[in-house]
């Protein structure tokens, strides 16, 4: 179920929003650049069934894409109509033309390697950053164009490359996955993220290497997982399970 909330609202409450079709799993992450360019995925990697629905909201109707096309869809940013997706199994696609056609940029693999949150800044040649299992990875060139493998007739093969940038430091964080990421905020450069996850821990890629923030660390007692990072006025927040929500003053 997807809800929405007015902020500018004398009294701002959550609002459910009722599909014009059938959701047949969970929805697992929303992003979108306005009030008509929203995009929502939805899967469950259940028995790495192909359980997955991509939606789009342009201000007026939700429409539904690659339904049932691949297993379970769990991350989703846009910029426009370029979006990317992550799936349960590891896999990566990508669209430039709001999913009239795609392209798998990373195959997925039998077994959980989940894709935590793909985000990237607004400009289309700003870096991707995804985040997982696996730690912190990179597509630096998003915007190249692919190539045919065969002369003029043969597929076309993805140039984007995804490279790995680095793990959580093995710190009594056993466990831990990339659940949460976001960028572009105020004393940062492109080449910058934030990061959040399973076993509370919070970091910052600052361009070289992954080092932990104690700013959005907490090691509260039954605190296991953050599950986003949002910012309003200067401040980032770490919202978690325990209905805990971390927070720090950016520079």
């Amino acid at each position: 179920e997807i809800h929405t909330i007015d902020f500018n609202s004398p009294s701002p409450k959550w609002a459910p929003i009722s599909l014009p079709f059938p959701c047949p799993t969970y929805i697992r992450d929303i992003h979108g650049t306005s009030a008509d360019n929203v995009w929502a995925v939805a899967g469950s990697g259940e028995e790495l069934r192909k359980t997955s629905i991509i939606l789009h909201y342009d201000g007026k109707v939700w429409t539904k894409h690659l339904e049932n096309v691949y297993i379970g869809a769990d991350a989703v940013f846009a910029r426009g109509n370029d979006v990317w997706v992550g799936h349960q199994n590891g896999q990566i696609i990508h669209s430039n033309d709001g999913f009239k056609t795609h392209m798998i940029i990373q195959k997925g693999y039998r077994g959980d390697f989940l894709i935590g949150q793909i985000r990237g800044g607004s400009s289309a040649t700003s870096p991707i950053y995804i985040g997982g299992p696996d730690g912190l990875k990179v597509i630096k060139n998003p915007t190249c164009v692919p190539k045919k493998q065969f002369g003029l007739f043969g597929p076309l093969v993805p140039c984007q490359k995804v490279e790995h940038l680095a793990q959580v430091p093995d710190k009594g964080n056993s466990g831990y996955r990339i659940m949460a990421l976001i960028g572009e905020l105020p004393g940062m450069t492109e080449d910058q993220v934030y990061t959040a996850g399973y076993t509370a821990w919070g970091g910052l890629w600052n361009g070289k290497q992954l080092i932990q923030d104690k700013g959005i660390i907490n090691n509260k007692v039954g605190q296991n997982v953050y599950t986003s990072l949002m910012v309003k006025d200067n401040v980032l927040y770490a919202v978690g399970n325990d209905n805990f929500i971390a927070k720090r003053r950016l520079i």
